[in-house]
């Protein structure tokens, strides 16, 4: 069993930073029908729900806390809020099992550095998206090496990808990037802030 196996299994099982959005307390307009059925209508994201999500992100150690808005592991389209506060650390990785899958990142609140890398750690592309900038969105090519890091304290985003969700294979890490928690993980997340394209990341 691989570190990034372990890393990738540990994080999606960890209750502390992962809510299902049904049963949460957060926004749903929702009809009941006699006896005990409902039927969902809307579920809302409000302002309140990306302030009660930055809180949880603030008490777990590493800095992010995810709410699922899709019912299951396995629907088609995986889409979610995702936390996250600066020193955050993301590893590198990508997204190819079991096809190469595209990632779209919307800045609800705050702001982040996205990068997306070559297999040597190389800076390929960068964009700082901002809620109140003019960079809101960036969608990932299929299969790319991509990693971000949050500007703004009360960060959250709107991630969207291809389903279904694996934890065993969902995430191919960059092999040269060290795992959360692992020395230098810290230290490069302030790399990622001010990368520039052509800046290589590795080592």
């Amino acid at each position: 069993v691989t570190d990034a196996l372990l890393e990738e299994i540990s994080n999606a099982l960890a209750p502390s930073d992962k809510t299902s959005l049904i049963g949460s307390g957060y926004p749903v307009h929702s009809i009941n029908y006699w006896p005990n059925t409902v039927e969902i209508l809307m579920k809302i994201v409000d302002t309140q729900m990306l302030i009660n999500l930055t809180s949880k992100a603030k008490a777990t150690a590493r800095g992010r806390s995810n709410l699922n808005l899709h019912p299951t592991l396995s629907d088609p389209v995986q889409r979610f809020l995702n936390a996250i506060e600066p020193g955050s650390y993301v590893r590198p990785h990508r997204h190819r099992i079991p096809q190469e899958k595209w990632e779209l990142f919307v800045v609800l609140s705050g702001g982040v550095v996205v990068l997306v890398l070559d297999d040597t750690g190389k800076v390929l592309d960068r964009v700082e998206l901002e809620a109140t900038g003019q960079n809101r969105a960036v969608e990932i090519p299929p299969g790319a090496w991509h990693t971000l890091a949050a500007t703004h304290p009360g960060t959250v985003l709107f991630e969207f990808k291809a389903g279904p969700y694996s934890a065993l294979d969902d995430k191919d890490f960059a092999p040269w990037a060290p795992t959360e928690g692992q020395a230098g993980s810290a230290a490069l997340v302030q790399r990622f802030v001010t990368a520039v394209i052509g800046e290589t990341l590795a080592g």
